[in-house]
């Protein structure tokens, strides 16, 4: 025990900078958390039941339109754009920060326009509220919005200024809470006055944080005077050669990562649509509760990939991969066994928190929990795993866990009910570590060849 407790101290010694970056990164996901679920309190009460579930469906749709509006782009752009920064190399990491804008906005121009007519159909064919076309069509600008708002956080991540990122994180979930607060002072509690309040809210929350942007990573007029395929074309990495790691051009990154995250979003889903398909709601019900208490391992989690992702791109050299990939092992071992522990106790709350109506979650969180503490050891090696050439071979890897995630729901759920859902991630996350192991295994053989 002794030796475990040098062990760990001896990590977090030599650590300390990746770890205060963990922890500042932390921030804006505990923030993002407590106003959202003071939000939901002041939605709850100035709307009602009826009306919070018309709010919930409108935004829904825009929650859809944005999680197909990024693709990877944005983890794009990070990873190029920290290479040129370890290079010192300004105008690079502007080049990249604008060409993604370029492709990340003509994408959400796309959707835009689709979702524009596609609302009505939604509204009136799905949800039997044709009323509700309009405001999916006004929330809809939160989504170009969020395209903005999204530079400054590629910006300051791949310069690895984590506090810099934080505070702009922060800042735009206060901007967002105050819009909603405000309504509650007044009284102004209508479906209609919190959709544009909230528009307006994440419109400022864009404008006051691009301002601290160099004008440069936006917009450069230079780009538009070579044809119209120059303009989504990205910027030659001219040092690529002197690189001993992967050398993918941004745009075969992209597109590789675009296929991924199509997967990866279907994969994530697949669960909680099958349930309604063969599940009642109380079980869905079950399984929604036994989720929350693993919500902050997802966050640290964020946070972890937060702090990683630009000290992985950065690493422009194998000796520089294989050196943070051991770091990286070391760190995320010692903090598997802390949420091990934390798998165990902290569902115990369930039924102090939610009632003993949900004392049947608590088991059901306990394997959710431990699907994390398993994601936290396999998620920095893939990314790591990403200058080794992972980005042409783990969106097979990603298809698979696919597969297996919707044959174990619909071949268990009927049997086991709930369990199979949380089985099905954790067989996800396991093949996923298997998978890194051993591609990882075969690239560190081929370069000993």
């Amino acid at each position: 025990m002794q030796k475990l407790f040098k062990y760990i101290q001896d990590n977090i010694i030599s650590n300390k900078t990746g770890i205060r970056d963990m922890a500042v990164s932390f921030a804006p996901q505990i923030a993002s958390a407590v106003f959202g679920f003071a939000m939901s309190i002041f939605l709850a009460r100035g709307l009602g039941a009826e009306s919070l579930g018309k709010y919930a469906l409108i935004t829904s749709f825009a929650a859809l339109i944005t999680g197909f509006s990024d693709l990877g782009i944005n983890q794009t752009a990070i990873r190029f754009a920290s290479r040129a920064v370890s290079k010192n190399d300004d105008e690079l990491q502007y080049a990249v920060l604008r060409w993604a804008l370029r492709i990340r906005f003509s994408l959400v121009l796309m959707l835009f326009a689709i979702s524009y007519f596609v609302a009505e159909v939604v509204a009136t064919d799905f949800w039997g509220s044709s009323e509700l076309a309009v405001l999916i069509r006004i929330n809809l600008l939160i989504v170009l919005f969020n395209v903005f708002s999204s530079i400054p956080i590629i910006y300051f991540q791949s310069k690895r200024l984590f506090g810099k990122n934080a505070f702009v994180a922060v800042g735009q979930s206060v901007i967002n809470f105050s819009g909603i607060t405000f309504i509650a002072i007044t009284g102004m509690w209508s479906i209609y006055n919190v959709i544009i309040v909230t528009v307006i809210s994440n419109l400022i929350g864009m404008l006051v944080f691009l301002v601290i942007v160099p004008r440069h990573a936006i917009f450069r007029m230079q780009d538009f005077k070579n044809g119209f395929k120059e303009i989504f074309r990205a910027p030659k990495e001219h040092y690529l050669h002197e690189t001993t790691v992967d050398k993918s051009s941004a745009e075969s990154f992209a597109f590789f990562m675009v296929i991924t995250s199509i997967i990866v979003i279907l994969t994530m889903q697949a669960d909680v649509w099958l349930m309604g398909r063969y599940l009642t709601k109380d079980q869905i019900g079950i399984y929604n509760v036994a989720t929350k208490l693993a919500l902050p391992l997802m966050m640290f989690l964020n946070a972890f990939n937060t702090v990683l992702w630009p000290r992985a791109s950065s690493a422009t050299s194998r000796e520089e991969t294989m050196l943070l990939l051991k770091k990286t092992v070391k760190v995320s071992s010692i903090v598997f066994l802390f949420v091990l522990i934390y798998s165990f106790f902290a569902p115990m709350l369930i039924k102090y928190i939610y009632g003993l109506a949900y004392d049947s979650s608590i088991m059901l969180s306990r394997i959710l929990c431990f699907r994390y503490s398993i994601s936290i050891l396999v998620c920095p090696i893939g990314i790591i795993g990403y200058n080794l050439g992972f980005i042409r071979i783990y969106w097979k890897v990603n298809l698979i866990q696919l597969i297996f995630v919707v044959l174990i729901n619909v071949f268990l759920l009927p049997v086991i009910g709930v369990y199979a859902s949380a089985l099905a991630l954790i067989i996800n996350e396991l093949t996923g570590f298997a998978a890194s192991v051993l591609i990882i295994r075969h690239k560190i053989k081929q370069a000993n060849v």
